[in-house]
């Protein structure tokens, strides 16, 4: 009986340990890149386990794709209801906000468009942030939209989205 007493503090800290240790890593990918899907995410923990020996004995045990989308919540991150293009093969795609409130405002415009659509031409794009009080040149469009795009025949398709060839 003493033996479970002590496995309980035990396990619920390696359950903090690897929940610290996941957030550590999902705000420090978010950080880095505007859209994160979670294939991307996932290849970057494996080369983060192999890199960090703490990293390594907190995630070792395998993190759930319920688990890492938590983390992304806990750290102010959150997933995006996008459309998928056809023969595309769909996945959890992530993002934050900057807080800067003229790209975080052109990024919930951006998502919601992609939301009813798995693509949009950029003249879109630009109408409905020009709609919300937002003038953007067409450079700066084209700025933003690489950004978080890709471009295949005159059309964006969220980055991630699109099936590579």
């Amino acid at each position: 009986m003493g033996e479970t007493e002590k496995s309980e503090p035990e396990d619920c800290n390696s359950r903090t340990d690897t929940t610290a240790e996941l957030e550590r890593f999902v705000r420090a990918q978010l950080s880095q890149t505007t859209l994160l899907p979670m294939s991307v995410l996932r290849s970057e923990m494996s080369l983060y386990t192999a890199r960090f020996p703490a990293a390594h004995r907190a995630l070792s045990g395998g993190v759930s794709n319920e688990a890492i989308e938590e983390a992304v919540c806990a750290v102010g991150g959150f997933r995006l209801n996008n459309q998928w293009p056809p023969n595309s093969k769909p996945e959890a795609i992530y993002s934050s906000y900057t807080g800067n409130d003229r790209i975080d405002q052109m990024k919930k415009i951006l998502f919601g468009l992609f939301e009813e659509s798995c693509k949009l031409r950029s003249n879109i794009f630009r109408t409905a942030v020009k709609s919300e009080g937002i003038d953007l040149t067409e450079n700066e469009c084209k700025k933003f939209l690489k950004e978080h795009c890709d471009s295949l025949a005159a059309s964006w398709y969220l980055k991630g989205a699109y099936p590579a060839s």
